[in-house]
């Protein structure tokens, strides 16, 4: 998760020509080669820790298959680039790599879901029991801000703001990832 973090927190930087509000973090990938490598190095680094877990977690079937649907769909995003997307269109004809890319993410999307409620609580804390919804908690902001983006683009004087909820769902999923690894140290 380390890796993950420091590799999109220096994609943010070297890309921050793109809004990070506007924006998906995939299409970071798509303004030049080093975004591009830095892009495949956060994705590889979560499907990583994803892998972790899954040793970690090797009791629960029901864990290890969500996991293992979550890598290879972060896989699969690191691979095959998203295709570029105006805010302000209307629907968008994907190309092969864009469908693959995009059916990779609903996998590691879900797939982070299904596992956070497999492995359960973590811990003993009056917190612990709402570990299983941190990355549940991140697919709702991103599904919100998908689907309200023209109302909440509106309020906000901007054409969409589903990257902003994207990255909450990243900040749930490395967290998540954390919390479970830091449990099994």
């Amino acid at each position: 998760g380390g890796l993950a973090t420091l590799a999109l927190i220096v994609l943010h930087v070297v890309g921050r020509s793109l809004s990070a509000v506007q924006r998906t973090i995939s299409e970071y990938a798509l303004i030049g080669p080093v975004p591009r490598v830095l892009f495949g190095v956060f994705a590889l680094s979560l499907a990583l820790s994803g892998l972790a877990v899954l040793v970690a977690e090797i009791d629960r079937p029901v864990a290890v298959v969500a996991l293992a649907v979550f890598a290879l769909g972060t896989t699969a995003v690191a691979f095959f680039p998203t295709d570029e997307i105006d805010p302000e269109a209307g629907d968008v004809e994907l190309s092969r790599d864009g469908r693959i890319h995009t059916v990779g993410a609903f996998a590691a999307f879900l797939g982070l879901v299904v596992a956070g409620f497999a492995v359960g609580p973590i811990g003993t804390g009056p917190l612990s029991a709402l570990v299983p919804f941190v990355p549940l908690l991140g697919v709702l902001a991103f599904v919100v801000t998908l689907a309200a983006r023209r109302p909440l683009g509106r309020l906000t004087g901007v054409a969409s703001v589903h990257g902003i909820g994207e990255r909450i769902l990243v900040v749930g999923q490395l967290g998540w990832l954390a919390i479970v690894l830091v449990a099994h140290a």
